[in-house]
């Protein structure tokens, strides 16, 4: 089998290095400039944009399956991040590949879709994210997917198959109808090359379109009749939030232990960067930014990436949403709560990393940044 081992990133053209490590490689991240050499219409509405360096040369930084990238661009004139996983293989040195539907209000997704040109290129920072699975992790695995959160888990398999991975991989995906089937060729030839493999594909609504596969979400029934030993295997899910809520509860329901389960909530938060959003009048506390020399109050209703951004202090994001991380931050004194902190590694938490996206203050705080 081969390994892919993450390694210092090679500074390679005009390219400048980014000075911030990624928890998870435990290397700097890279940050320059690609090149779109192609795009793929991939199912409805979405497509796979893919990436490279226009010298030719490898892609010039290493990842794990189910890391991502964040893209640098700026549509409408304002200046946006956005995080996206990494579809392709890390054994594919050539390119990246990122998979984005077209949402109705992506700013970013739709200027992918509507305004990016073969030749063009993005400012991308990478890589990112701790929702990864290489082989080394178990013996097999499971990984369930809805709708384009399919990308980390096709990363995952693409690697495990191009390794001649010899465990036993259980891919299970919700789709809301046919025309939303993303990879579907792609999965046919796999599963017919690799004995390993098994794929099981659910419609939630597949209306008038041809199709013969199972139909219904993705339940406790799918799953025990899916899975053997479900209990003793490690899975992922990634997909929707209420996707996620359901097949979590369904595998707690069918005993599968807590800590065998990595998810990854999937998505941005979809807002207009350029209006700006009413506030409660009720303050929670006070946040001081300690680096900055800046103390903002913090609205009930509000996160500490919400305060920094009304007071004017700059805190990385991408996401807004507790998956990519680039809001991490340190918490000096007080306390935060978070709805989510996938973004996080136990051993962030352990040394009082929060997530400024997420964390909503429970009286006043200091921050280190």
């Amino acid at each position: 089998m081969v390994n892919i081992l993450p390694s210092a990133s090679k500074i390679r053209g005009a390219a400048a290095p980014f000075l911030k490590i990624d928890p998870t490689t435990k290397e700097t991240r890279w940050r320059g400039k690609l090149r779109l050499s192609e795009s793929v219409e991939e199912a409805h509405e979405v497509k796979t944009f893919r990436f490279n360096l226009a010298n030719g040369e490898p892609i010039p930084f290493e990842y794990l399956p189910g890391q991502f990238v964040t893209v640098h661009v700026a549509p409408q004139g304002v200046p946006t991040r956005r995080s996206y996983t990494i579809a392709s293989s890390p054994t594919s040195r050539d390119r990246i590949e990122i998979t984005v539907k077209r949402e109705d209000r992506g700013l970013v997704s739709q200027w992918l879709h509507d305004e990016l040109g073969i030749g063009d290129e993005v400012e991308i920072e990478a890589p990112s994210g701790t929702f990864t699975f290489s082989g080394k992790e178990a013996e097999s695995v499971v990984l369930i997917g809805g709708g384009v959160g399919i990308t980390p888990l096709m990363s995952v398999l693409r690697y495990l198959t191009a390794t001649n991975w010899t465990g036993k991989i259980y891919l299970i995906l919700s789709f809301r109808s046919p025309r939303d089937f993303i990879f579907r060729e792609e999965l046919a030839e796999l599963q017919a090359l690799h004995a390993n493999l098994c794929v099981t594909v659910t419609m939630s609504d597949p209306g008038d379109q041809p199709w013969s596969g199972r139909v219904g979400r993705i339940d406790a029934d799918l799953l025990a009749s899916t899975v053997p030993d479900l209990t003793t295997q490690r899975v992922h899910v990634c997909g929707p939030a209420p996707m996620m809520e359901t097949v979590t509860g369904a595998l707690a329901s069918l005993g599968v232990p807590q800590d065998q389960i990595k998810k990854e909530a999937f998505g941005t938060v979809k807002r207009d960067p350029t209006v700006k959003q009413v506030r409660s009048t009720e303050i929670a506390g006070k946040a001081t930014f300690l680096a900055s020399g800046v103390t903002a109050p913090v609205p009930v209703d509000a996160t500490i990436l919400d305060a920094a951004d009304t007071a004017g202090v700059s805190i990385d994001n991408a996401c807004r949403s507790g998956t990519c991380a680039s809001c991490r931050v340190k918490l000096v004194s007080g306390q935060v709560t978070m709805d989510i902190q996938d973004g996080l590694t136990d051993q962030d938490k352990a040394e009082g990393y929060i997530l400024a996206c997420q964390a909503k203050v429970q009286g006043d705080v200091e921050v280190d940044i």
